[in-house]
């Protein structure tokens, strides 16, 4: 059916039943006012069958349907529309067949909907819409249900205006599965979002901006399926918010998110070369969980991970990186552990691999791992290990404007009480070593280290392994230059330990060392260099 210069309604109907094919519904208008109908039904018939509605400077609304029922494939399904106002919609309905529903929109007036359902049907399915140079908003839906794959939901839109929509849902449907959104030159907002229920994998929901406004939305969810499952967002020199979301729950893995909600796994990448990974994964745990990985102008891989598994209270896995290169790895891993859980890593302007990472295994209480670098060179290691242990454990290092590789450890193994291992290294040249390790011990626990403007190679060190009591390992180091050594080791030992050295504006190497071995009562071990140079040793 041909439709020129004529005012509407138009109707351009074929039913096929029973029949063997090809089968061709054609339905062109030009030039014509609305509304316009291409309507092609094909009933227990074999293929391939084909359903083409073109319209062309033509006002609407149009509606480009073709449903397909017990037949065999291929199905094609094809709307395009080109200066052409709307409302456009293109219907296509599979059942117990395979199929291609295909959505073209160009320099045209919205809204649009391109539509796509699959119901008890073989693979593959292709819902595929395309929109350039068209006001909005435009919808592009595609649903699966009962039907094997693969299937692709793909929505590309290209300078035109939002909203946009790009949805899959799978339900009952083996994979794999495809939603597919790319946005480019185009305002926003842009929603592509894919939802899988009770479905097999593999599932990806990508969705690719660039050079676009936002709020960019890229939402997957994963309910009662396997995996694997990736929800993958993509933001090249485009403006936000951009949010990647993605919720698991009750299935199997392994899951790949930039984002887990209501558990918040947030990544945003702004101008940043290298490849950006933000990977968060929940399982069977309670409480608010955030993954929040953030990239600003800066080269090299970056990985963000947070794992948390059968984990009760709010936890907190957050690496921010802005303006820095090398590989940055921040690492946040929570077993079997109840409590607000936070490992954060922060980075700003450096150079250098540097490591955050934090592991808590069946460790109740509170537990903070921060580590934050500025302007600073060098690798970094940050590195907090706690291991069936409760009480809040304190794990924190932070360096500014300081080269060299710097380490600050801290390792607890099935103690109790509070435990603190801080080190802090400010405008300071050379490697700094602040490590701390507890082994089965009650009481408080410090290990503190401070280091401001001071070059050279320090080694604040505390080893406690099975004993009691608040043990203190304390070392001060400020603006001094040489190796500075304040090593603190205790085994089986009861009562409070005190290794404090404190040096203040002193060269030389300096050597603060104090050993407690299987004995009790208060040891107080106490160094204190100012303002002296020369090599000086204080052991106990």
């Amino acid at each position: 059916m041909t439709v020129s210069d004529a005012s509407g309604p138009h109707f351009g109907i074929m039913t096929v039943s029973d029949a063997s094919g090809p089968h061709f519904g054609i339905m062109t208008v030009s030039d014509a006012s609305g509304p316009h109908f291409g309507i092609m039904t094909v009933s227990d018939a074999s293929g391939p069958h084909f359903g083409i509605m073109t319209v062309s400077d033509a006002s609407g609304p149009h509606f480009g349907i073709m449903t397909v029922f017990d037949a065999s494939g291929p199905h094609f399904g094809i709307m395009t529309v080109s200066d052409a106002s709307g409302p456009h919609i293109g219907i296509m309905t599979v059942s117990d067949a395979a199929h291609i529903g295909i959505m073209t929109v160009s320099d045209a007036s919205g809204p649009h909907f391109g539509i796509m359902t699959v119901s008890d049907a073989s693979g593959p399915h292709f819902g595929i819409m395309t929109v350039s140079d068209a006001s909005g908003p435009h919808f592009g839906i595609m649903t699966v249900s009962d039907a094997s794959g693969p299937h692709f939901g793909i929505m590309t839109v290209s300078d035109a205006s939002g909203p946009h929509f790009g949805i899959m849902t799978v339900s009952d449907a083996s994979g794999p599965h495809f939603g597919i959104m790319t946005v480019s030159d185009a305002s926003g907002p842009h929603f592509g979002i894919m939802t899988v229920s009770d479905a097999s994998g593999p599932h990806f929901g990508i969705m690719t901006v660039s050079d676009a406004s936002g709020p960019h939305f890229g939402i997957m969810t994963v309910s009662d399926a396997s995996g694997p499952h990736f929800g993958i967002m993509t933001v090249s020199d485009a403006s936000g918010p951009h949010f990647g979301i993605m919720t698991v729950s009750d299935a199997s893995g392994p899951h790949f998110g930039i984002d887990d909600r209501p558990h918040f796994g947030i990544m945003t990448v702004s101008d940043a070369s290298g490849p950006h990974f933000g990977i968060m994964t929940v399982s069977d745990a309670s409480g608010p969980h955030f993954g929040i990985m953030t990239v600003s102008d800066a080269s090299g891989p970056q990985l963000g991970i947070m794992t948390v598994s059968d984990a009760s209270g709010p936890h907190f896995g957050i690496m921010t990186v802005s303006d820095a290169s090398g590989p940055h790895f921040g690492i946040m891993t929570v077993s079997d552990a109840s409590g607000p859980h936070f490992g954060i890593m922060t980075m700003s302007d450096a150079s250098g691999p540097h490591f955050g990472i934090m592991t808590v295994s069946d460790a109740s209480g509170p537990h903070f791992g921060i580590m934050t670098v500025s302007d600073a060179s060098g690798p970094h290691f940050g590195i907090m290990t706690v291991s069936d242990a409760s009480g809040p454990h304190f794990g924190i290092m932070t360096v500014s404007d300081a080269s060299g590789p710097h380490f600050g450890i801290m390792t607890v193994s099935d103690a109790s009480g509070p435990h603190f291992g801080i080190m802090t290294v400010s405008d300071a040249s050379g490697p700094h070593f602040g490590i701390m390790t507890v082994s089965d011990a009650s009481g408080p626990h410090f290990g503190i280290m401070t280091v401001s403007d001071a070059s050279g190679p320090h080694f604040g060190i505390m080893t406690v392994s099975d004993a009691s009591g608040p043990h203190f390992g304390i070392m001060t180091v400020s603006d001094a230059s040489g190796p500075h050594f304040g090593i603190m080791t205790v085994a089986d030992a009861s009562g409070p330990h005190f290794g404090i050295m404190t040096v203040s504006d002193a060269s030389g190497p300096h050597i603060g060392i104090m050993t407690v071995s299987d004995a009790s009562g208060p040891h107080f071990g106490i160094m204190t260099v100012s303002d002296a140079s020369g090599p000086h040793i204080g052991i106990m």
